[in-house]
């Protein structure tokens, strides 16, 4: 078994190459779509802090977390 290939231009490139190149661009692609991930929830928070502004000031107050938490419960949530 070789560990090297032939291209068509007749070059020798060693396949440990070819899988350490492989190995980048996979890490890469996953490291962007994280990054992208994080982005879209970042983006997605900011909209919904956006939303909840005019809210929030009429209340004067956030909505305290006991509220929401008992509004959770499962009991709770039928409509």
């Amino acid at each position: 078994m070789s560990c090297s290939s032939q291209s068509r231009s007749g070059n020798v490139t060693p396949l440990y190459s070819k899988v350490a190149y492989a190995a980048f661009f996979i890490t890469a692609f996953l490291l962007l779509k994280d990054m992208n991930r994080q982005k879209i929830a970042h983006h997605t928070q900011h909209m919904v802090d956006r939303l909840l502004t005019p809210s929030n000031q009429f209340l004067q107050s956030e909505t305290p977390d006991a509220w929401i938490d008992e509004a959770r419960k499962p009991e709770n949530l039928t409509a």
